[in-house]
């Protein structure tokens, strides 16, 4: 007879209602376990990297609010001032934004990441624990003196070798299927997949079949010619007597591919069922890999663009620019829905940044790598472009002394505005016209004594002298604007 010891294991997918196959290239090209968990290690991949894209996104949008803050408070023309600070505004907003679904949906996220990585590394565990050719036993000894049938009971040890899985078994196995690497992307859409089944995570039934012939206490101290406990004339096929066992799992359809519904439903109405019971924290089952996956395909965490790289025509229809350009561009202060509307915004958009269709960024994003500014106090000077001085440690400073200088001229132009209208009601007391003019500052003139205002050589548009030398700035930048954003 020929006997051997059985040990078979294979890729098993997890069963459950919902029969069908899958539909996406990814998880068809799931067909052993290697490609399974290199399908699950994709998917967990693609999470993260989801979460990543928003991430890089958010501080993306930071940097450029940083940038254009500070743009704003450089600038020195008003229309530039709120020009720049509009764009600081949407950069918040939209960096707000994405920070929230960050916070929202982070820690399911990668919850979700973490447990499918675990899932994949125990596939590989199987892979290289269970053996894919069956194993031979060979007679390794003999006893007398075992009491299982008295004292009389003979002893035949057999001895069971195994030999390692090949080291670049699944890089092989994976290396032809390229399109599990589309895992991530088509997931979404996916109706079925391909799971190892539980009793393959687990410990599997085993059977012990043992066959017996002729005197076998007597002969099986001898071997048979091909390594069986038996005379050692013959083989175990024709031996006299002789004893052998083998050594199978109980239930060969443990390693049956089966697919398994991922939700009922269609993709986007999934329902993905009741969560799985956690009670086994030390490996993942089938169930658990659906369910988390079910879930995690829902979660969205959003990534916004650029505001550097934003058209007129784009902006136009955007929520947070239009309160923006309503309440920051526009000559008056919106008080109806219809006033902050796509056709009012684009109106109040080209009025503040040009009617062409590249207007922001011509007249407006290019300026901030040109030319550098020097920004010093006391003994420290630093120099760059805006976007240089943007960056790092060199942000606070810059805005700092921007935005200083702009207070202090606002302060120098409220103290002599005050002073001048001190000096125009001194003037207009006087009804007389000697003492009128003999007053400092003051000329009788069109029958009333007024504020004398005189014009010195090397004056401006922007700069006016009265009679007392003090001087009225006509234009004064315009402080740069904060928003607060987490």
């Amino acid at each position: 007879m020929k006997a051997t010891l059985y040990v078979i294991a294979f890729l098993a997918l997890a069963g459950s209602s919902g029969a069908g196959k899958p539909t996406g290239t990814a998880a068809q090209a799931v067909d052993d376990r290697c490609s399974e968990a290199e399908f699950t290690r994709l998917l967990a991949e693609s999470l993260e990297s989801e979460l990543a894209s928003a991430v890089k996104s958010r501080d993306a949008l930071n940097d450029k609010w940083a940038e254009l803050t500070l743009a704003a408070a450089a600038a020195t023309e008003p229309k530039r001032v709120v020009g720049f600070s509009a764009l600081a505004a949407l950069a918040a907003a939209r960096s707000n934004a994405v920070t929230a679904s960050i916070q929202a949906n982070q820690k399911k996220l990668l919850e979700a990441a973490q447990l499918l990585r675990k899932r994949a590394a125990q596939l590989l565990q199987i892979e290289s624990s269970y053996p894919e050719q069956t194993l031979p036993g060979t007679k390794k000894s003999y006893a007398q003196g075992r009491h299982t049938f008295g004292a009389g009971t003979e002893r035949c040890t057999i001895e069971i070798a195994t030999t390692a899985a090949a080291k670049d078994k699944c890089k092989a196995s994976i290396s032809g299927k390229g399109a599990l690497k589309e895992a991530g992307k088509q997931i979404s859409s996916e109706t079925h997949l391909k799971l190892t089944k539980d009793a393959m995570t687990g410990r599997r039934a085993l059977t012990l079949t043992a066959d017996a012939k002729g005197s076998v206490g007597t002969h099986t101290t001898q071997q048979t010619t091909d390594g069986k406990c038996g005379d050692n004339s013959n083989p175990a096929a024709s031996a006299t007597s002789g004893v052998w066992a083998e050594l199978s799992f109980s239930d060969s359809a443990d390693t049956e591919l089966q697919e398994m519904a991922i939700a009922s439903g269609q993709p986007g109405s999934d329902t993905c069922g009741v969560i799985p019971s956690n009670d086994d924290d030390m490996t993942v089952s089938a169930e658990a890999t659906r369910y988390t996956i079910c879930k995690a395909r829902a979660i969205k965490i959003m990534t916004k663009a650029s505001v550097l790289t934003a058209s007129i025509a784009e902006l136009k229809g955007d929520r947070d620019m239009k309160y923006i350009a309503g309440a920051l561009l526009a000559d008056t202060l919106p008080t109806k829905a219809a006033e902050i509307s796509d056709d009012a915004t684009e109106k109040t958009l080209k009025a503040a940044y040009g009617n062409e269709p590249d207007a922001i960024e011509k007249n407006f994003i290019a300026r901030l790598k040109e030319g550098d500014k020097t920004v010093k106090i006391a003994d420290t000077t630093i120099t760059g472009t805006i976007e240089v001085l943007s960056k790092g440690t060199k942000f606070a400073t810059a805005l700092s002394f921007f935005q200083g200088q702009a207070y202090r001229a606002q302060r120098h132009q409220a103290k002599i505005t005050t002073t001048s209208g001190e000096e125009e009601t001194i003037c207009e007391k006087e009804t007389n016209i000697d003492k009128c003019n003999k007053k400092n500052g003051c000329e009788f003139k069109d029958g009333e004594c007024k504020v004398k205002v005189t014009t010195t050589a090397g004056t401006d548009s922007k700069t006016n002298t009265t009679g007392n030398n003090s001087f009225v700035i006509n234009k004064a930048p315009l402080s740069g604007i904060f928003y607060y954003h987490k």
